[in-house]
């Protein structure tokens, strides 16, 4: 036998005899129904797995209990709806119960006390209802759309100890919506007396206001949150979770998550917190009220997407962490052959409704659109996420390289690939990579300016065509293409934190600190460049012990460090009378970057003014690097 922990789901029908004894072979038929078009594909959907059936129930195992719990409340719901119309008396309906405990298994069935308290469960559900145990409620509470009433203790069946048991109130996990109240109000609309009328409006006005689907969640603290709260609404989209285990569907689930934070960040009302930091949580459990804090935000939006065969699922709900309410949320299904369709739904959707949410009188829509078939999309998904930054590694350049050459060749009218392509470019002249530099900022160039001919509005493009004429020398042009891209999408990152990098390499480190920490404070978590950034800009200011800190707590996030890097916190460290920190660093850039000299920097190289190269240079000289040859011992 093996023993694991599982969350368990009892299912059984109420009154099988009965309607087999009035109508057997129609009660099997629409049992059968139920059965391939209600119960098993939600069971699919969420991840369960049937170990055992009988005539008019089951049981199913989870891996998640929230899983479990959101499941039950589908099926439940799906089969009232399903039965709507039916008379009453020969209506199917189930119970349901859900436990969550240390299961035993053997030959895929699973025994044990928590199978028998689930059971149990089942059994003191009402009708269309769900009953689940204390040890549920305690995992599910604020991560599913549902309340729960807490019905006491009972004793049960073979189970020495009583139960706590508790009935779900099923808001519908489609949360944001009524549990279909305008229905029961138009059943009720009948040519009545005025008075039962007025009292019905009363009821469904009541309703509305006090709107119980609006579940409340743990509440996040705004004492408690890590960064100070912006004076606009503030938000993080969180990596919407792969639920389908399709190969190369994780990279649909990215770019969807990427494209939503993209959009976002172009509302001037909004912070947004950028995609590297909230990609820290991928595939992490959360606690919603624990991700505000982390990140200093008021709204979190997360969601879910699911291929099964050509058919994809997308979730997404926006929670209010503070007021703990689940504001809104959707369900998109569509074509995955027809994926530029569904991406513009769920994006456009989406963000409007975020929009009107968040920005009242704002009346911004977007129209973000790859117009990719899967395969390419999951192809620039690859190439995005292996392209690196400034502190690039030259086989991930060349690989990013590769595939950005690929897409462009699948897909001559995507501005995404050329942007990529264009960067590539310029980060191997940047690090001194290229063999024909010349040519490869004339290459750059040239690929950021197709990109934006295909899609002026594309960010990526923007931000290409910004390196490329930083590297040909036409700085000014770059810092007001950078300028250009914050006023247009004020939560972009990446866009404060190149222009800090250009500012500190055109001898203007006090202007890049404060753009430099715009882009922490939107990329707080992101193991990005930006504290090294940071580093620089405080190192070439002279402000050694900050540039310090700022290294050290890069490192501390596990963030990168490069060779520049490691010889700026050296100089710092020189500069400091640290001596032992010093020769410790020192030590760490010349066993991982042996052959270092003064020479082969390339932070030394791309200072826009000799006076800077020369400062730099002798700080470093006074460090103990060498000047023309590499290190010796």
């Amino acid at each position: 036998m093996e023993r694991r922990l599982a969350a368990i789901l009892a299912i059984d029908m109420i009154g099988y005899s009965r309607l087999m004894a009035a109508d057997e072979s129609g009660t099997l038929k629409r049992l059968k129904q139920h059965r391939s078009r209600l119960i098993d594909p939600r069971l699919a959907e969420y991840r369960g797995r049937i170990v055992k059936t009988t005539g008019d129930g089951l049981l199913g195992e989870f891996h998640s209990v929230v899983d479990a719990v959101r499941c039950a409340v589908m099926i439940q719901l799906s089969v009232a709806e399903a039965e709507a119309d039916v008379p009453a008396d020969q209506r199917i309906l189930y119970r349901a119960g859900v436990n969550l405990g240390d299961v035993l298994f053997e030959d895929e069935d699973m025994f044990g006390d928590r199978v028998n308290v689930a059971a149990r469960l089942e059994e003191l559900a009402e009708p269309g209802g769900i009953c689940v145990s204390r040890t549920v409620v305690e995992h599910v509470r604020g991560r599913v759309a549902s309340r729960f009433e807490d019905l006491g203790p009972r004793n049960v069946k073979n189970i020495p100890e009583p139960v706590q048991v508790f009935r779900v109130l099923m808001a519908p996990e489609k949360k944001g919506s009524a549990p279909a109240p305008v229905p029961a109000v138009r059943r009720l609309i009948k040519p009545f007396a005025v008075t039962t009328l007025l009292a019905v409006v009363l009821s469904a006005a009541a309703l509305v206001f006090w709107q119980p689907w609006r579940v409340v969640t743990e509440t996040a603290s705004v004492k408690d949150m890590a960064f100070p709260l912006p004076d606009k609404p503030s938000l993080v989209v969180l990596p919407f979770a792969d639920l389908g285990g399709r190969s190369g569907q994780e990279y649909l689930a990215d770019g969807i998550t990427n494209d939503l934070i993209t959009d976002l960040s172009k509302f001037r009302n909004l912070f947004v917190i950028a995609a590297n930091s909230a990609f820290t949580y991928k595939g992490k459990p959360v606690k919603i009220q624990e991700v505000a804090e982390d990140f200093g935000v008021r709204y979190v939006l997360e969601g879910s997407v699911q291929a099964a065969g050509e058919t994809v699922r997308i979730n997404a709900q926006l929670i209010d962490a503070i007021n703990g309410y689940h504001l809104w949320a959707e369900r998109y299904v569509g074509d995955l052959d027809d994926l530029l369709a569904l991406q513009n739904r769920v994006v456009d959707s989406v963000v409007a409704e975020l929009a009107v949410k968040l920005e009242t009188g704002e009346g911004q829509r977007t129209n973000n659109a790859h117009g990719l078939a899967a395969p390419s999309y999951m192809l620039f998904g690859r190439a995005s996420t292996i392209l690196p930054e400034y502190f690039a590694d030259r086989s991930d350049l060349a690989n990013a390289r590769d595939l950005f050459q690929e897409l462009v060749a699948r897909e001559p009218e995507f501005s995404g690939g050329y942007a990529g392509l264009s960067r590539s470019y310029s980060l191997a002249v940047f690090r001194g990579y290229a063999t024909t530099p010349d040519a490869d900022r004339a290459d750059a160039l040239r690929y950021a300016e197709r990109a934006l001919e295909l899609d002026p509005r594309d960010k990526l493009a923007r931000l290409a065509l910004a390196e490329a004429n930083f590297l040909l020398g036409r700085h000014d042009e770059a810092v007001t293409i950078l300028e250009q891209i914050m006023q247009s999408s004020p939560s972009s990152a990446d866009a404060h934190g190149r222009l800090g990098l250009f500012l500190v390499l055109l001898g203007r480190p006090d202007e890049a600190a404060a753009h430099i920490k715009s882009a922490i404070r939107l990329n707080p978590y992101s193991g990005s460049p930006y504290l090294n950034y940071l580093g620089l800009a405080e190192f070439v200011a002279g402000r050694y012990g900050a540039a310090v800190s700022a290294f050290e707590e890069n490192t501390a996030q596990g963030g990168p460090i490069d060779d520049a890097g490691l010889a700026v916190l050296a100089a710092s460290y020189h500069a400091l009378g640290r001596s032992a920190e010093e020769n410790v660093t020192l030590t760490r850039l010349f066993d991982r970057y042996p052959g270092t000299h003064l020479r082969s920097f390339w932070l030394i190289r791309n200072f826009a003014h000799q006076k800077d190269r020369n400062a730099v240079m002798a700080s470093f000289k006074r460090a103990g690097i060498p000047m023309d040859r590499p290190y010796t011992r």
